[in-house]
Order: structure tokens, then C-alpha cells, then sequence
């Protein structure tokens, strides 16, 4: 199978599709609703194997070609699954609900960090203002490009689930943002007390 974004050739196994379930389901597909596969497959069961070698080559081969053609569209809609939040929480809730659910917290955690993103950017923000240094955290090109991977990855998913709180959520962030803060001060006091202790020890050498 062949990657159509990146050219290269892929196997449905590198992406978790079982190959073999939809080599059954597009040959299914085929039997159920397309008149002129079925049309070949009856022609290939009434030809005679002992005399008819170029015609069942040929009817064969037109059987594999329509195979292969719906094997690859059929491969194409699974990975399109996995190209959007929506449709990987749904394989995973197919496949394990455990794994689901620490999916749901693993997106309920990037998503705080989206939120903690913004606050931070705020705050940044209105220390650059005090002291009048004439720019804003957004214009920088790499904060830009980590709040757009964030809420590509995330979308509206969250928000508009059903188990949606939005209060409980935002006092969540308010909480997570308060320890930040402290946690942040705390590692700035340690290194500080680390940097004096060691200028004071290049001072007496």
C-alpha cells in the first residue's frame, strides 16, 4: 500500500489495521453490491479449467484488479479514522476500554496544558506591558506553532462532549495554574540559592 502523503510504500499492520479482515470485507463488498464483479465471478465458476486458461487468467485478473481497488479504499477510510480525535477514540473504545479511558485523560491533559498556555501567555503579556517593551508573546512564531499542534490534536472535542463540565474544568485550570505558579517560584528560589552558593565558592578560590 502505498502512502499517499508521503510516497512511500506502507504496510496496514504499521497503523494497527488488520489486513486480512479488510482483504474479507472488500471481497464481501464486491459479492453483496457490485453487479459486475458478481457478473465475473459467475462467468469464472461456468468456465471450463481444462480448456479456458486465457479467459480465466483474464477474468481473474479483472476479479484482482476490483480486489485491490477496494481493498485499497476500504485501507484508505482506516486510516482517515485515525487522522481525527473523533475517530481514534473510537477504535480505542472498540478495542480496550482501559486504554480509552486513559486516552480521554491523556487529551483531558493536553488540553490543560492549552489552558495553561494561555495563562501564562497572558501573564507574560501584561509583564511586557508594565514595562513598556513593545511586543506580545503571540507574535513569536514558535508560540503560535504550539498552540495551533495543541488544538489541532485536541479540536472542539472536549468541549463539546457529553461528560462536558465546563465549570468543574475551568476550576480545575484555576487549581492547576495556582500550583504552577508556586512550583515555578520554588524552582526559581532553588536555583538561586544554587547560583549564589557557587559564586560565593569562585569568590574565595
Amino acid at each position: 500500500m502505498i502512502n499517499k502523503e508521503t510516497g512511500q510504500e506502507v504496510e496496514p499492520i504499521e497503523y494497527g489495521i488488520d489486513a486480512e479482515a479488510i482483504q474479507r470485507q472488500a471481497k464481501m463488498n464486491l459479492m453483496n453490491g457490485n453487479r459486475e464483479y458478481k457478473k465475473l465471478q459467475d462467468e469464472f465458476l461456468r468456465l471450463d479449467r481444462r480448456h479456458d486458461f486465457v479467459k480465466i487468467n483474464l477474468v481473474q485478473t479483472k476479479m484482482r484488479h476490483m480486489e485491490n481497488q477496494e481493498v485499497d479504499r476500504l485501507w484508505m477510510l482506516e486510516m482517515e479514522k485515525r487522522k481525527s480525535i473523533r475517530g481514534i477514540s473510537n477504535l480505542l473504545r472498540q478495542k480496550d476500554r482501559r486504554e480509552y479511558d486513559h486516552w480521554q485523560e491523556l487529551l483531558a491533559g493536553l488540553s490543560f496544558v492549552m489552558d495553561m498556555i494561555d495563562f501564562t501567555v497572558a501573564d507574560i503579556n501584561e509583564l511586557l506591558q508594565r514595562n513598556n517593551i513593545g511586543i506580545k508573546l503571540e507574535k513569536f512564531k514558535e508560540i503560535e506553532a504550539a498552540r495551533e499542534l495543541a488544538q489541532k490534536l485536541t479540536g472542539d472535542n472536549l468541549s463539546h462532549s457529553k461528560d462536558w463540565h465546563a465549570q468543574m474544568w475551568m476550576d480545575e485550570s484555576d487549581r492547576l495554574w495556582e500550583y504552577m505558579k508556586e512550583r515555578c517560584a520554588t524552582y526559581r528560589r532553588k536555583v538561586d540559592r544554587i547560583e549564589a552558593r557557587q559564586e560565593k565558592k569562585d569568590h574565595k578560590d
